[in-house]
């Protein structure tokens, strides 16, 4: 083909096709091309181009090849055209619609590109893919979108780096894709949330990726934060060794077992002031939704804890872990030791409060 819609291809004048047809489940790459089409097209004094967009369950072929085979405006030489259709949906091809595609393509505008962009499986036995499919690689260029598998998907990476003059480290990239998998709309934005984030600096490494990217992790430090509510132990362990293993910073766990404790101190405040049960709970976990099936059982469970301690309990703990963060940060006492010892004390007194139903419960100082 004439040109690649990788990030990297080359687009110039004298290669380009009158019409590009992409079809397939990664659509993004043909909405990338256009995009890099226009760039490549603008004139030296940057003059504006003539671009227009279809919607195929709006518009219909009569239409759209009228606009393209009208002259664009003397002071914009090219015209460029995007047409998006979904394979699902009943896009109308009729007997007329075929003899234009047909007779367009055959003899196509001048300084016009047409690209039409079918998202879905890729089945070939569409109408409209099966038409375009049929007219040859010497009137059309088509081209299947399939999600991007390694080691093509660590070379989208690179090659959509390459215009900001970054580059990114094999292990920062191995991170990425793990992270994200083959969505290219969202790895893109991704790219963009790191290239913001390391800012002046050329190179991306894996902690910028884990900085940037790494909801799995939040995930788990709300999933931690969850088994210090329930007093569970074990299941506190397990989240604390998945957390450690994928690399997350000591001092960040700390923080987020510290935030539970802050936030049953804010919610005492804001009970003390008369405030709505459910919107406290809504604006100190806003995650969890009220249509969950859950919502009751952990909002109750939230405010028995708020309501148990003292606020002298509480500060007390929080202090414990400010000086295990210092620990953290000034020693090289293990720290994963260091928090699940906090972990282990905290759930034991825990069990013994609710085993005497008492309404506190104390840490070592």
């Amino acid at each position: 083909m004439a040109v690649s819609c990788f990030p990297g291809g080359e687009i110039r004048e004298d290669t380009l096709s009158a019409c590009y047809v992409f079809y397939g489940e990664e659509i993004y790459r043909a909405e990338q091309f256009f995009g890099r089409l226009r760039s490549a097209l603008l004139t030296p004094d940057a003059q504006p181009l003539s671009q227009e967009k279809f919607d195929l369950e709006e518009a219909g072929w009569a239409e759209i090849l009228d606009v393209a085979r009208t002259s664009p405006f003397l002071f914009t030489p090219w015209r460029v055209m995007f047409v998006s259709g979904n394979e699902e949906a009943k896009l109308k091809l009729s007997a007329p619609d075929e003899r234009l595609i047909k007779e367009y393509c055959q003899s196509p505008a001048q300084k016009t590109v047409l690209v039409v962009a079918i998202a879905g499986k890729g089945r070939k036995t569409h109408p409209l893919i099966k038409l375009f499919s049929s007219l040859g690689s010497g009137v059309v260029v088509n081209e299947e979108l399939k999600p991007l598998k390694r080691p093509a998907l660590l070379d989208w990476i690179g090659s959509s780096l390459r215009p900001t003059g970054k580059v990114i480290t094999p292990e920062a990239q191995e991170r990425l894709a793990e992270l994200v998998g083959s969505d290219l709309r969202r790895m893109d934005n991704e790219l963009k949330k790191i290239c913001a984030y390391v800012a002046d600096r050329r190179v991306i490494d894996l902690q910028d990726v884990l900085d940037v990217c790494d909801w799995g992790r939040e995930v788990a430090q709300w999933e931690l934060v969850d088994k210090l509510e329930e007093a569970d132990y074990r299941g506190s362990l397990v989240v604390l060794n998945r957390l450690f293993r994928d690399g997350s910073r000591p001092e960040n766990v700390v923080g987020s077992i510290a935030g539970l404790f802050r936030d049953l101190l804010l919610a005492r405040l804001w009970l003390r002031e008369s405030r709505d049960k459910k919107e406290i709970f809504g604006t100190l976990r806003p995650r969890i939704q009220p249509n969950w099936y859950s919502y009751q059982e952990k909002s109750k469970s939230f405010f028995n804890l708020a309501e148990g301690g003292s606020d002298d309990e509480l500060n007390r703990v929080i202090g414990r872990l400010e000086r295990i963060d210092t620990l953290i940060k000034t020693s090289d006492v293990p720290a994963q030791a260091m928090i699940e010892g906090f972990v282990f004390e905290y759930c034991r007194l825990r069990g013994r409060r609710e085993a005497r139903k008492a309404p506190t419960w104390r840490g070592r100082r």
